[in-house]
C-alpha cells in the first residue's frame, strides 16, 4: 500500500521516496509530510531520494531533522540514493560521520 502525504513525499511498506525538487521554497511543506509519515513506521525507516530530480542544502537540513526525529523516538533511518551535492555537502559540514547515507 502507498501512503502519499504531499506531490514529494510517498511512502510503501518500510520505504519513503521523497521525489521532486528540495528548495528553499518547499523545504518546510516536505518536511511537516515527511515527519507525518515517519510517525507511522516501525523502529527502521528507509528515505530513498531516488526520484529527486533538484536539491540545494535545504535538503541537507531535511535530513538532519528526520535523522533527529528518528533518533528521538529510538528509531533507526538510513538515507538512499542522495545526489552527489547532498554527499559532498555532508562531507564538508562533516555531517556524512553523524549521518547513516548510503
Amino acid at each position: 500500500m502507498t501512503i502519499q502525504t504531499s506531490q514529494n513525499v510517498t511512502a510503501d511498506n518500510q520505504c519513503m521516496y521523497i521525489s521532486g525538487v528540495i528548495n528553499f521554497n518547499n523545504v518546510m511543506d516536505i518536511e511537516r509530510s515527511a515527519l507525518l509519515l515517519l510517525a507511522e513506521q516501525d523502529k527502521v525507516c528507509r528515505v530513498s531520494f531516488s526520484r529527486l530530480t533538484a536539491m540545494n542544502s535545504a535538503g541537507l537540513s531535511l535530513i538532519v531533522s528526520i535523522f533527529t526525529y528518528m533518533n528521538r523516538f529510538n528509531r533507526s533511518v538510513v538515507f538512499e540514493d542522495l545526489p552527489e551535492n547532498a554527499i559532498k555537502l555532508s562531507k564538508i559540514s562533516d555531517l556524512h560521520t553523524l549521518l547513516p547515507l548510503k
